[in-house]
């Protein structure tokens, strides 16, 4: 999504692109919250009280001053994520709350922690972790056969769900929230363009792929649902980028 904007250029105020990068941190935020409540089927509770009391723990350093990397990442993953894994809860939940834990202040001028563990993990992720990702998860053989059945169900409901329900959470709920005076649209923005972010906003590959794979166990449908993930990125991109191309850049004043 972030890339469809950069191909517009100069015609995309800065603001537009800080809304859509807060807009998808959130929005997988909510994505790792639906997985965690919806997709665990058994709870040990005790080992996800175990869990729970290292998290406890990681805050209570985290307001004590402690910045040591070693002690949030070596207590993340053996006293927080693997008790999460145990007790039934899925863990990706562990590791967005130990994110949380870091500390992310600057003192003296140094990195923060979490800002250093961001960086030294970045070319890890970005290089092997998400490539490997896609290759495990993308797989999608486009065949007659399946090109044909796009119209089914599981297809369908996917595909209207990412290009539907976006728009409506993100335009809608957006200007509801403006029109109530609860907050303000952001300098640079226009009605036109926040419906446009909210159509971009569609594009969905990492999560919507990693909730298939959780969500359904029949191959055909998890077939079926990639379809409908790649038919709303595609459509959604595309109507995204001709209404944000023709929509007039405000000015923004200091």
């Amino acid at each position: 999504a972030l890339g469809v904007l950069y191909l517009l250029g100069d015609k995309i105020p800065l603001p537009l692109k800080v809304f859509l990068t807060a807009l998808a941190i959130v929005d997988d935020l909510g994505a790792v919250l639906v997985i965690a409540f919806f997709y665990t089927e058994e709870i040990n509770f005790t080992a996800l009280g175990i869990g729970l009391g290292f998290l406890a723990f990681l805050f209570s350093c985290n307001k004590l001053g402690f910045r040591s990397l070693f002690l949030f990442l070596t207590i993340g993953i053996f006293g927080v994520w693997l008790p999460f894994l145990l007790s039934g809860v899925h863990a990706t939940i562990a590791a967005v709350l130990v994110a949380f834990t870091i500390p992310a202040t600057a003192v003296k001028n140094k990195i923060s922690p979490l800002e250093s563990l961001e960086h030294s993990l970045h070319p890890f992720v970005s290089f092997i972790v998400m490539p490997i990702f896609a290759l495990a998860n993308a797989g999608v053989t486009f065949s007659s056969d399946s090109i044909a059945n796009i119209a089914n169900n599981v297809t369908l409901g996917v595909s209207l769900g990412l290009l539907i329900g976006k728009v409506i959470g993100v335009f809608g709920v957006s200007s509801l929230i403006i029109k109530l005076k609860l907050s303000v649209m952001p300098e640079g923005m226009t009605y036109k363009s926040l419906f446009g972010v909210g159509l971009l906003a569609s594009i969905g590959f990492t999560m919507s792929l990693f909730v298939t794979g959780l969500a359904f166990n029949n191959p055909e449908y998890e077939l079926q649902a990639k379809l409908g993930i790649f038919a709303a990125s595609l459509i959604g991109g595309t109507l995204g980028f001709i209404i944000l191309k023709n929509t007039k850049k405000l000015l923004i004043h200091n």
